[in-house]
């Protein structure tokens, strides 16, 4: 595998890696002055002008208190299965 493509495989896989942990924190109930005194809530908000289009809803509902996304959310799984990952 040459480098690009051993950089875009990359690339995907940390792109699931941040929508999970985005539904982590939308799925914990975080209390308001951690996020405050943390730099989370700013991390959040930059996330929903991310290249792909899961992050941007996922951060988006973390950003609106929790909403749902347009689209359904895939399990993590199935998220690895589409990227060509085997979740194991």
């Amino acid at each position: 595998m040459d480098d690009a493509a051993v950089a875009e495989e990359t690339c995907t896989m940390l792109d699931g890696v941040m929508g999970e942990s985005l539904l982590t924190v939308e799925m914990v109930s975080t209390m308001l002055r951690m996020v405050a005194t943390t730099d989370l809530a700013r991390d959040v908000a930059r996330l929903r002008r991310h290249d792909l289009e899961r992050v941007c809803a996922l951060a988006t509902g973390v950003v609106r208190g929790g909403g749902c996304p347009p689209y359904p959310v895939l399990p993590l799984c199935l998220l690895h299965w589409q990227s060509g990952h085997l979740a194991r």
